[in-house]
Order: structure tokens, then sequence, then C-alpha cells
């Protein structure tokens, strides 16, 4: 994004803090801040604020903390549902249209009071590693009660599939040679979000089938891993094994995300021995 003129900075920084209300804490009404927004339908709003919401998981944070429920009603009629903290405000901005030049220039603000660097993909690559641990958490459950003994082949079998080569030369074929963290750790959102419908399509496939056995279910693994292969090839041109790997960890971005969250909060917390004016 280039940089917006100063003079759109501060009239953009002025109404949001002006649509800022006080009580206990600092916040901004939903119905409020999608005006501020461009925003004129509710419904496509807060299809926004539930991704934002989501996001909220891949920076370990609980989104009821600032994404406070509060039903009101606003002049023009619309019935709101939230109250936002400063921080759930960045994190909407970031998940809403980056075309329309309101989106970007509050993006832009509270970039800057976060001073972060992150972007919407960064979030998004957060999010969906931290729903790919949780899942595979839980294929590993399913296949356990289902007579899983060895989850080693059993999940290489699901990367054979997918990429038609075990993880070991998967590793090699991107050049991953960390000796810390895990290839999930380097892939892009792309990558993460194929492999996380692998997770979560091979424990339904277990479940509905009801298959049973260490050789049925490494068969339910390949099997699954090479439908989501044929999809990705047939849908992009490119093998899932081509996909270059994302330049920073997941750790990296966690980082970034831990010092944007206590930054944009400071601003709203009172500090000990400052008098209020």
């Amino acid at each position: 994004m280039n940089i917006p003129e100063q003079n759109q900075l501060q009239e953009v920084a002025s109404n949001f803090e002006a649509a800022s209300h006080q009580n206990g804490i600092c916040y901004w009404l939903d119905t409020e801040l999608m005006l501020l927004l461009g925003y004129t339908d509710y419904a496509a709003f807060r299809s926004i604020v539930n991704r934002a919401i989501a996001s909220c998981a891949g920076l370990d944070i609980d989104p009821l903390d600032d994404f406070i429920r509060h039903e009101h009603v606003a002049p023009d009629g619309t019935v709101g549902h939230y109250k936002f903290t400063r921080l759930a405000c960045f994190l909407i901005t970031q998940q809403a249209d980056q075309s329309n030049q309101q989106v970007r220039l509050l993006q832009y603000c509270l970039a800057r009071m976060a001073d972060t660097i992150m972007q919407q993909t960064d979030l998004e690559r957060l999010e969906t590693r931290t729903r790919l641990s949780s899942e595979e958490k839980a294929l590993s459950s399913t296949a356990k009660t289902h007579g899983l003994t060895n989850f080693a082949y059993f999940k290489d079998q699901g990367y054979r599939g997918m990429y038609n080569m075990s993880l070991s030369s998967l590793k090699k074929r991107k050049g991953f040679n960390a000796t810390s963290g895990t290839l999930y750790d380097r892939m892009n959102n792309t990558e993460l979000a194929a492999n996380l419908f692998r997770i979560t399509q091979t424990n339904e496939r277990i479940k509905s089938k009801n298959l049973r056995g260490q050789q049925n279910l490494e068969t339910a693994a390949y099997d699954v891993g090479r439908s989501v292969r044929r999809i990705m090839i047939e849908n992009t041109g490119k093998k899932p094994e081509a996909l270059p790997l994302a330049d920073s960890e997941i750790k990296e971005l966690k980082k970034e995300g831990k010092k944007a969250v206590k930054n944009i909060r400071r601003i709203d917390t009172p500090q000990p021995g400052r008098k209020k004016k």
C-alpha cells in the first residue's frame, strides 16, 4: 500500500477517534464503524466482523475481550450487536475490502498505532495454521479410536497421496532444512488451507465409513490426499509440491502479532502515574 497523504490520514484518524465512546473502556459501535469504513449493508459488514473474530485464534487472544456483545439500535434503525475495542477495529480493517479507500486509510492509521507490518494474508496464515493444528489433533484422536497404532505412518500416507512423495522427500524438494518447527510453519496460506481440507476430510471419511485398523486408515489418508492433489492441479495447474514456501516462519508472525496486540492495547490502557486530564 502506498503511503497516503498526511492530511488524509489526519482526517481519517480524527473521525475515527471522534466516533469512539467511553464507558469504563474505549470502544466503537459496530453500526458506526461500518459507516466509517464505507459499508451500508450490515449483513455484509457482519461477515467481515466474523472473519476478524476468527483471526483472533491465530493471535492467541480471546475475541470476547474485544468483540463485546452489545445490542443497540442506530439512529437509522439498524440493529447493532457489538462494541469494538481498538484492537477489534484493527482486525476488522485487515479483513475488510482492501479496494475501498476508506478501509485502506483506516487500516494504515491503525497499523501505525500497532507499529506492525502485518497484512491480511499474515493473519489468514496464522488462523489457518492454528486451525490445522487443532484439526490434526482431532484426526489423531479419531484414528486412535478406530484402531490406529502408528500415527507417523498414517500421516506420511496423507503426504504421499497429496504430494506424491514422503514427508522427508517433500522437505528436500522444498528446501526445508530447519532443525526445529514443522513444514507447516513455512507453508503459505494456500497450501495450509489445502492441508487443512485434507485433514478434515480424512477425519470425516474415517467416521462416515467407520474405517478400522492401521491399513484401512492409511489407505483413507492416502486416497483423500490424492483427491486434494487432483483438485489443486485442476484448479491452479500447479502441483502442491511445487508451491513455494513462505518467506517467514509462523513463529515470526506470532511474535509480530503479539507486538501489535500489545502496542494497540496500550493506547487505551491507563498508565500508572498518569493523571487524567
